[in-house]
């Protein structure tokens, strides 16, 4: 404003869609002059460009040319009548400035009106401008330094009050103690983010990352929807009318895109066909399908749980009890083998193409009566993967399994195929040796450099079985009962150096636990069987730690590893033991029948390194993690549990979802729904403009899901 040459000026910082100029009191910039239409223009911002546009036909000077919208530019002058605004660049954290100069003079229309008639108000307006200038700055500015410089002090006056725009939040006004400054980093300035997130540490960012304005979104203020001084009120600025300032306002019903395959389909870590179980198996045995059978709700009434074996499966797929080693179980459906598993081996051997080799002794049980004969079975995939960890061995057992050699049928090997059989068959007695001094130390010293990254003790510990040295050294003295005086450790001490001699130092022998006499009832108090020159181990039914174990490091092997012969030796003895385990191969998605047919069930997926592994466990939601679009199932359980679940989740027949879990389609995006997909129209029963359910936007949203890029600064000591 300019009176007989002095200038006042006044800075305002404003918050609008766009900025109205004009004579009446409502607009953003209210101008004086005849020349000035109640509502005369408006400027905004289109598409990252500043624009002005007249209403109706008026018209107004841009750089000093008549136009009715132009296109405006930093340094662009706008004239009213007597007005005048220059278009100022954009100050930090403002789209936009502009500059008012406001002339007093009258304009060419002005008519009687402004003349001498009207009563000077010039004196009084300067006093009140004095006294409003002395009560509203003056006296506070004096009253917050003597405050300051007092502190300690018993002082009443609390000049902060007298420039408050309203009443702070409760919890606002308990954690700064009503201190402006714990908000306010400077004089007369609005909040700024970091002061917001100096407290709130935690507070993820704006909207999910594939939200199509994430950028834009991401620079918004905290302050653009959180509004202080308020009160008690709540400090968020209202659910709809924050979406709504860009999505449409018709509503939920009219305005709300169709839903898009929801829920998303995920590969669940328990494979479980539902509607198999439902239509066909609980219908035989006459048990009610009830979902809170097997779901149980979390403590938010968020997530339905995954309830365990023993509550959800015992009933129909438990053993029977009447014999520890059947086969059938209820149902007729074998889901926990007890089979026993062969774990080490003494093959049958081709004795006559091995004379021209030196193996040393072998018991020869290819006479009946012997020992009911060596089994042709060959080596198992346990002591393949062990033997594997030893680079002669591994390479001599690649090379046999290559030639497709069998130990038990030599007629037509080579010099060289005989002479990698009789590394096997040294390296075979060198591991039963290290064995019956200690089955645990035996895997570790074989298996800890090569899974160092795959196993751990407690893993290493549950690889053994609880086998003890003990039964090991029973078994080898049955085994070799025909050598007169057999001893393995002078055996071993014959080995030639071409076979693999000096190939690793035994582990140190530890005394026996017992005195243990060849015999089967002592050989029934561990999980140990000796059958046909095999070590046997019997499982325990459903989570047998030594199934597991066994599965879970065969598969890191044969997935980890920088590409190199040895490693591919190892890899390809841990994928086929894993393959025989889990008998993935031989059958169809949900029909393995391996060692405790754990893959019947339990999934493989991709872990963080893209690596496969077997799911152990369903996956539990985090209930402190947000997602954009939360679900309260205990909010909508208004029936029962399981008539209200089948009302949005239609079992779906078809048998894609079986297919789905084939080793081939892993990617989560090929995941497929044991449920059809459920409509729009499912949630629009309820959740209408005056129906029996709300239909704001947030109700269903989450607007802060993403974590936050913000950098906190320092906390402020005063």
């Amino acid at each position: 404003m300019q009176r007989d040459g002095e200038v006042s000026y006044l800075d305002l910082d404003m918050q609008t869609q766009e900025v109205t100029l004009g004579s009446a009191a409502s607009n953003v910039l209210r101008l004086s002059g005849k020349l000035v239409a109640p509502l005369h223009a408006s400027i905004f911002v289109k598409k990252g460009q500043l624009w002005v546009k007249c209403h109706a036909k008026h018209k107004l000077l841009h750089n000093g040319r008549a136009v009715r919208q132009a296109k405006i530019h930093p340094g662009d002058t706008l004239e009213l009548g007597n007005n005048k605004v220059t278009v100022l660049r954009s100050p930090p954290g403002f789209d936009f400035g502009l500059q008012l100069d406001a002339d007093a003079a009258p304009d060419a229309e002005a008519g009687p009106e402004t003349g001498d008639n009207v009563p000077s108000v010039r004196g009084p307006a300067w006093v009140i401008g004095v006294l409003t200038l002395v009560t509203l700055f003056v006296l506070p500015l004096l009253a917050a330094q003597y405050q300051r410089s007092n502190i300690g002090s018993d002082s009443d006056l609390q000049a902060d009050k007298i420039w408050s725009s309203g009443e702070l939040h409760p919890a606002h006004e308990w954690a700064t103690g009503g201190d402006c400054a714990s908000c306010h980093e400077a004089w007369f300035s609005r909040t700024r983010d970091t002061a917001c997130l100096a407290c709130h540490t935690d507070q993820l960012g704006h909207v999910p990352l594939e939200h199509p304005e994430h950028q834009a979104l991401q620079s918004q203020r905290c302050a653009s929807c959180h509004q202080e001084h308020n009160g008690q009120q709540s400090l968020l600025a209202g659910a709809n009318p924050s979406c709504q300032s860009c999505h449409s306002t018709a509503g939920f019903v009219d305005a709300h895109p169709e839903f898009e395959n929801y829920p998303a389909p995920r590969r669940t870590g328990i494979l479980f066909d539902h509607a198999s179980h439902k239509n066909d198996h609980f219908l035989d045995t006459l048990k009610p399908f009830a979902c809170d059978s097997c779901h149980q709700m979390d403590a938010a009434g968020q997530h339905q749980n995954t309830a365990s074996f023993e509550t959800m499966c015992l009933d129909c797929h438990g053993e029977k009890a009447s014999s520890v080693a059947s086969k059938v179980f209820h149902h007729g459906d074998q889901i926990v083998s007890t089979a026993p598993v062969a774990f080490f081996v003494l093959p049958r051997l081709d004795l006559k193409s091995l004379a021209a080799v030196d193996i040393g002794a072998w018991p020869d049980g290819s006479k009946k009566g012997s020992r009911n004969g060596l089994t042709k079975l060959g080596l198992t995939p346990f002591m393949e993967l062990l033997l594997a960890t030893n680079p002669a061995s591994g390479a001599a057992l690649a090379r046999l399994n290559e030639n497709k050699i069998k130990l038990s049928s030599l007629k037509k090997a080579s010099d060289a195929d005989l002479a990698d059989a009789a590394t096997i068959i040294w390296s075979v007695k060198q591991l039963l040796l290290e064995m019956t001094n200690d089955p645990e130390k035996t895997l570790v010293n074989r298996l800890s450099s090569t899974a160092a990254s795959a196993t751990g003790d407690r893993q290493l510990a549950a690889l053994t079985g609880q086998m003890t040295e003990d039964f090991v050294k029973v078994v080898t003295a049955q085994w070799f009962a025909e050598q007169t005086g057999f001893s393995l450790e002078k055996d071993l001490q014959q080995r030639p150096e071409e076979y693999g001699g000096g190939e690793r130092p035994s582990p140190a022998s530890k005394p026996p636990t017992s005195d243990p006499t060849p015999g089967i009832e002592w050989i029934r108090t561990t999980p140990w069987r000796e059958h046909k020159y095999t070590m046997q181990y019997q499982p325990g039914g459903h989570a047998d730690s030594f199934a597991r174990a066994w599965l879970d490091l065969s598969l890191k092997l044969s997935q980890q590893g920088e590409a190199s012969q040895e490693v591919d030796i190892v890899q390809n003895a841990a994928q086929k033991l894993f393959d025989g385990l889990a008998d993935l191969e031989k059958t169809k998605p949900g029909k393995a029948k391996g060692v405790g047919a754990c893959s019947k069930c339990h999934t493989l997926a991709p872990d963080h390194n893209n690596n496969l592994i077997l799911q152990w466990v369903s996956e539990t939601p985090d209930p402190l993690q947000p997602t954009s679009s939360p679900f309260n199932h205990a909010a909508h359980l208004v029936t029962t549990a399981n008539e209200n679940c089948l009302d949005c989740h239609v079992l779906d027949t078809s048998d894609d979802f079986l297919s789905s879990y084939q080793q081939a389609s892993l990617a989560p995006e090929q995941a497929v729904s044991n449920f059809t997909a459920i409509e729009k129209e499912v949630c629009a029963s309820c959740h209408t403009e005056g129906g029996r359910a709300s239909s704001e936007c947030t109700d269903c949203h989450n607007y802060h899901v993403t974590p936050q890029k913000h950098v906190l600064p320092e906390p402020k000591t005063r």
